[in-house]
């Protein structure tokens, strides 16, 4: 009786041993290779001070960061200011991101994982190549970020020079669209806090005001007037295209509107349009009337230099309304302001 008991039990552990090896050998096929937490952009995160520039190589486009004066900027965009909180999402990948396990290699699957090289020829398959330079423009990083898996938990990547496939952590949130990088909302003016609204165009002059932000809008003829239509517009505008005064040619645009937005603080934001049949673009300005607050001119000092000297392409929808919206359709000849 006790030699039968001796022997199952023998039998038990022989078979928990092969169904032990079989997991562990199904799991190394699965998942040939553990990395043991080595960082994915290793040289970038070692060499981070060093870095002046990245590239992100997407199907659709390449957007070029570069680093001046301790600000990042968008090549692309004649070097407008990228948007900070997109960075700091990137570079918190760049110093995070480990590799996970290796995958098995083979053309069908950098296919099937997003990790073929962008090119225009390629209509499936391509990944988005993260690249980080020094100074001189020698290379730092290379890496090609595929699909992120299922469960969104992690992303397949390849390192450039190696035939290996990885399973990486990180968010990897990277907009596809160079606009998507820059500083926006290019304006973010809560409805609530304007008070008048003056449009001129063609010499004629129209005017919206309000004694408080729970009256309505009235116009020259006290007739109450709907000004929704422009103010969501201006609570987030964004920009599709940023070009610098040297690189705008102002004589492409046969129409031209002013629109000065003024809050009950006294801060004036004038948006001057410059459009046609195809294309609307905007130049803002800040100024303050007669009586501003303190932290009017405080916000006109933090904030200036991002519309100084630069010209922001709108989308069409929102061009179409802030350059046809009218308050009155003669309200006088302007006089000035």
């Amino acid at each position: 009786m006790t030699d039968k008991f001796i022997k199952k039990g023998i039998i038990c552990a022989l078979l928990a041993i092969i169904f032990a090896f079989c997991g562990v050998f199904y799991s190394h096929y699965r998942f040939p290779k553990q990395q043991g937490g080595k960082f994915v952009f290793a040289q970038s995160r070692e060499n981070e001070a060093k870095i002046k520039k990245i590239t992100i190589t997407t199907p659709k486009q390449k957007t070029t960061l570069v680093l001046d004066n301790n600000t990042w900027l968008v090549a692309e965009d004649d070097y407008y200011y990228a948007n900070f909180e997109v960075v700091n999402k990137l570079f918190n990948d760049l110093r995070n991101s480990r590799f996970y396990h290796q995958q098995r290699y083979s053309q069908e699957k950098l296919i099937e994982n997003d990790l073929l090289l962008p090119q225009q020829k390629q209509k499936v398959g391509q990944g988005t190549i993260i690249e980080t330079f020094a100074e001189d423009n020698s290379p730092i990083d290379s890496i090609v970020i595929g699909k992120a898996t299922s469960n969104q938990m992690f992303h397949f990547a390849k390192q450039m020079n190696k035939e290996e496939i990885w399973l990486i952590d990180g968010e990897y949130l990277l907009p596809q669209e160079n606009y998507s990088w820059l500083m926006q909302p290019i304006l973010q003016y809560p409805r609530s806090l304007t008070e008048t609204v003056v449009i001129e165009e063609d010499g004629n002059l129209q005017v919206a005001n309000r004694a408080s932000e729970e009256y309505p809008f009235f116009n020259k003829e006290q007739k109450i007037i709907n000004m929704e239509p422009i103010l969501e517009r201006l609570e987030y505008l964004i920009t599709t295209k940023v070009a610098s005064a040297q690189n705008f040619d102002e004589s492409r645009f046969n129409k031209r509107r002013r629109i000065d937005l003024i809050t009950f603080s006294g801060l004036i934001t004038s948006i001057e349009l410059y459009y046609n049949d195809e294309e609307y673009w905007a130049k803002i300005s800040l100024s303050t009337t007669n009586l501003p607050t303190s932290a009017v001119n405080a916000y006109i000092k933090d904030n200036q230099f991002l519309y100084d000297g630069w010209f922001f392409k709108l989308t069409r929808p929102n061009g179409l309304v802030l350059s046809s919206f009218q308050i009155s359709k003669d309200d006088g000849k302007a006089s000035g302001t």
